[in-house]
Parts: structure tokens; sequence; C-alpha cells
């Protein structure tokens, strides 16, 4: 799929395999799950780099608001950007999106994926495995 690396939480260190997958440290972070994941994460961050929050699986209960180490100095000292991603947000623009999602899959420029959580520090390659039969452009 064009990712540098895949690790499987469950089984692996974390911390050694995700300094072994990113020894420069890691530019984008997509996040769908927040907690213990997202903490080891921030630590490999490069300076400048950039977090997108999409959800927060890992925490069971808002009500209270879990409270535990905090990791504000690693946003400052590596001088982060981390947004939120709400995808109700661009509701108004979702025909847009699938139109212009297909135009890329059908020319081999982007590849379908189902991951939640992705280390990736260079634009996905087609897969061999996907084909331009799997999506229908919109007309």
């Amino acid at each position: 799929y064009g990712y540098d690396a895949a690790i499987n939480y469950k089984t692996a260190d974390l911390p050694a395999a995700v300094a072994a997958a990113a020894p420069a440290g890691i530019d984008v972070y997509f996040d769908n799950t927040g907690g213990p994941i997202l903490d080891t994460i921030l630590r490999r961050m490069a300076v400048r780099g950039r977090i997108v929050q999409c959800g927060t699986a890992s925490i069971g209960s808002w009500d209270p608001a879990p409270t535990g180490p905090r990791n504000e100095r690693e946003i400052l000292t590596r001088r982060l950007v981390w947004s939120g991603f709400v995808i109700f947000d661009h509701a108004a623009r979702y025909a847009e999106a699938a139109d212009a999602l297909a135009k890329l899959y059908l020319e081999g420029r982007s590849s379908m994926t189902s991951m939640s959580q992705t280390l990736s520090r260079k634009r996905p390659a087609r897969s061999p495995r996907s084909t331009p039969e799997r999506i229908q452009a919109r007309s």
C-alpha cells in the first residue's frame, strides 16, 4: 500500500518498533484512537510534525474526563501542529470528495485501504491487489 511501516501494537514493543520504523521522527500522524499509542507516537514526532486527530477510540468514557500523564511538553518542544478532523464538518462536499478520490484511484495515483492509523512519510503507491473495477466514478 505504500506505507513505510506497519506495526502490530498488540505484539510489538511499540516504542522500539516506532523508533526503528521512523528513526528521524514522524512527519504526519493520523490518529483515530488516542491513549497509549498516541502517547508513544508523540515522543517520536519530528520537529514541526503534524497530527490529525480523528477519534479517541481508546477512551472508554469522557464522564468524567480522563486525566493522567500530560504531553504538552512534547507538543511544545517539537513545535507540533495538532488539529481535529470531524468528517461531518465536510458533509456538503462528500460528492465532490468521492469524485476526486475516484479519479485519483482510477488514475493509479491512490490506493484503497482500511487502516485506522498510518505511519507514513510518502504518498501511498497503488496496490497491486486494487483494480479500477472496485470503484466506480460518479457521473
